[in-house]
């Protein structure tokens, strides 16, 4: 694998090339890199996410994790938790050790709402450019978890959906190729129209749309617009092969793919709060791996 197109981030966050020496990184003391952690605040109404990243943080010290990357999950209006605010004051109070994505719970929601509509006038791609660029100014690497196509995969969890070409994303480019950010984008890919596998027949739509080529005119949008596709190992519908990745980075430079190994593993524990990290470092299962995202 190409080390350069392993990861698009800032050279202090440097590419994890071979997910599968993970264990014996973190036996030799060699830093490695989680680059998509969505960070779980204690109760009562999971808001402290000063306690959430102690949990992080303790969990990384043990696995070898030099750097993590936080970001909200893709939000609708109706699920709306939370967005880079709460968390980014914090995470700067630990230099080094993290750095983050905004856009999760604002230009996510912003994008699903335009999404209804085939329509969108001035105000709104004034408004989504407003909040990308308040994001950057407030340190973020970039804009993530952007989610173009999210399954359901259970009733409390929503459905999301907007063309991958849709306008508010190719502005998302074009604002990301003039900053030197980057976008963080869940796709569940459909090649072509078809239903949901049966278990999740109840909790989606009928019939999934096509969308691998509006991702590509996307990604043919803007070429100095680096985009990282979100979960490569864990696609639910089983599209995403080792064949079509080759074909896309070859065809994309300007697409990345990170990683999560499939399954489930429970959220790294924690009384005070949680987080739900990208890449595991040991055997599936070990208490001492720093686990992988749960979106059940």
């Amino acid at each position: 694998t190409d080390p350069c197109r392993c990861c698009p981030w800032a050279s202090a966050l440097a590419c994890l090339a071979s997910i599968a020496c993970g264990s014996a990184l973190a036996q030799a003391g060699a830093p490695w890199i989680d680059v998509h952690v969505h960070l779980i605040g204690g109760p009562p109404q999971r808001l402290d996410y000063g306690a959430a990243i102690g949990v992080a943080l303790a969990a990384m010290n043990e696995s070898g994790v030099r750097t993590a990357v936080v970001m909200p999950p893709p939000q609708v209006k109706a699920n709306a938790m939370h967005d880079w605010r709460e968390f980014a004051a914090l995470l700067k109070r630990q230099p080094g050790r993290f750095a983050f994505l905004g856009g999760g719970g604002s230009l996510n929601i912003l994008l699903h709402e335009a999404a209804k509509s085939h329509q969108i006038d001035a105000a709104q791609r004034a408004e989504f450019e407003r909040v990308a660029q308040e994001i950057l100014s407030a340190g973020a690497a970039g804009f993530g978890e952007i989610a173009a196509h999210h399954l359901s995969l259970q009733h409390e969890h929503p459905y999301e959906w907007a063309p991958p070409d849709h306008p508010l994303l190719l502005l998302l480019a074009d604002i990301a190729a003039r900053n030197d950010a980057v976008i963080d984008l869940h796709l569940d890919l459909v090649p072509r129209d078809a239903g949901p596998p049966p278990r999740l027949q109840a909790t989606n739509p009928a019939v999934l749309r096509e969308n691998r080529a509006a991702f590509e005119r996307l990604l043919a949008h803007n070429r100095r617009a680096r985009i990282v596709w979100a979960h490569a190992g864990s696609d639910p519908l089983g599209n995403w092969t080792w064949s079509l990745s080759r074909q896309l980075l070859a065809a994309h430079p300007n697409l990345y793919m990170s990683v999560r190994l499939p399954g489930r593993m429970p959220v790294k524990p924690g009384a005070a709060g949680g987080f739900m990290p990208h890449f595991i470092v040991g055997p599936g299962g070990d208490l001492g791996v720093v686990g992988h995202e749960d979106e059940g």
